[in-house]
């Protein structure tokens, strides 16, 4: 009964068939816009006269940590965080559809999501099978994940005689402690 007639405009149609704006300027002016809309729920959602068990649910949760992890407010304005003030992307909850979801950067290349570690037979002259595969948040280091490859290969007894990895994988010490 409460809700703007401004939002079933705005927000009657999914994101994904929205134009947003060009110019960056102009996104973030319509990502404030969004944040103080959110910023208004959040609010009426701790009125007194709101049910508990409102705040309670999942998605609740779900959308105040975006929030604040997207936007703080300055002089009661809502304003978009800059990316360096964002929490780590460790912390950070990257899809309100996904809450394991984490932003990943290799190289030039960035996404939200996972990634997939995938260890595969490569001898010559012979079908390539995939062995393992791995999948973790994106923010995970490879170098993290090697190690643990390692321990599932064992366990189904396809430890290969010699690991060919991308660089990421390896460290001094994991080098030496492989061999055990």
């Amino acid at each position: 009964s409460w809700v703007p007639q401004t939002w079933y405009r705005r927000y009657g149609q999914a994101i994904e068939d929205y134009h947003l704006p060009k110019k960056k300027s102009e996104r973030t002016v319509y990502a404030e816009l969004v944040g103080q809309d959110g910023m208004e729920l959040l609010e009426r959602l701790w009125h007194c006269d709101t049910p508990a068990g409102l705040r309670r649910l999942e998605a609740i949760e779900r959308l105040r940590q975006h929030w604040v992890a997207q936007f703080y407010l300055d002089q009661g304005q809502v304003k978009l965080r800059p990316c360096d003030q964002m929490p780590p992307p460790r912390k950070r909850f990257d899809s309100p559809y996904e809450p394991d979801s984490r932003y990943g950067k290799k190289r030039s290349q960035t996404w939200r999501g996972y990634k997939i570690h995938v260890s595969e037979t490569c001898e010559p002259q012979q079908v390539h099978l995939i062995t393992h595969v791995e999948t973790t948040a994106a923010h995970v280091q490879d170098i993290e994940q090697t190690a643990t490859i390692h321990q599932a290969l064992a366990q189904k007894s396809l430890l290969p005689s010699q690991h060919f990895v991308d660089a990421g994988y390896v460290d001094a010490e994991l080098l030496v402690s492989s061999q055990q």
